[in-house]
């Protein structure tokens, strides 16, 4: 679980936050499909982007594969993105 804040003091436009994954390397032997899954909460007036980026260089340059922006209720969402596309590759 992790939280990001968004609104007060601390949290002035432009302000962005990183979480970035150790390598992992994508295999789709075996089974029907590979995927990354992950729950996100975007809440309240001052949330702005949620963004999912993949690299493929150990972290050299990113490609957005998934993104959301501003208020998407006081709910729980899931989202189930393909790593077809990488198999063999070593992604972060």
């Amino acid at each position: 679980y992790i939280y990001f804040e968004t609104s007060g003091a601390q949290c002035r436009d432009g302000n962005l936050a990183y979480l970035i994954s150790n390598c992992l390397e994508v295999d789709t032997r075996g089974t029907d499909s590979c995927h990354f899954s992950f729950n996100y909460h975007m809440f309240g007036a001052s949330v702005a982007k949620l963004t999912l980026e993949i690299s493929t260089d150990g972290g050299g340059s990113w490609s957005s594969i998934w993104s959301e922006i501003g208020n998407q209720g006081d709910c729980w969402l899931k989202q189930y993105l393909s790593l077809s596309a990488w198999d063999g590759e070593v992604i972060r």
